[in-house]
């Protein structure tokens, strides 16, 4: 990803680069729905996504992750852009990749336990 000045402009170019991939247009309501997915959240509104877009608001850190695994980019160059200084880089980079892979783990046993379903019936004394 080439750098770009602010939030906004990463996540347009990775958006723009998912869509490239999918070789299908990504409405934004669609990012809306797969972040909240992700994220075990309530919809998110389209008009909240379109403010990102426009660097209008930024999401928080939890948010930036989800939507960097979504959109199948690195969460710390989406949250902080390129970085000059390699050690600060590796650091912070770090950092965000290792919530981001928590999120994912969580995201796969949420699945997980979905895909079970929690209704089954443990074992125990029958009354009679």
């Amino acid at each position: 990803m080439e750098p770009t000045a602010g939030f906004a402009g990463r996540l347009r170019e990775l958006w723009y680069a998912y869509q490239a991939r999918l070789r299908r247009k990504v409405e934004q309501k669609e990012l809306a729905a797969l972040v909240a997915d992700f994220l075990g959240r309530e919809p998110l509104a389209q008009a909240t996504v379109s403010k990102w877009m426009l660097g209008k608001a930024i999401p928080d850190l939890d948010t930036v992750c989800a939507i960097a695994v979504v959109l199948e980019g690195d969460p710390a160059t989406l949250a902080f852009g390129e970085w000059r200084d390699p050690e600060v880089a590796r650091k912070g980079a770090g950092a965000v990749r290792a919530l981001a892979t928590v999120r994912r783990d969580q995201e796969a046993i949420r699945r997980a336990e979905a895909g079970r379903g929690r209704t089954q019936k443990r074992p125990g004394r029958k009354r009679g």
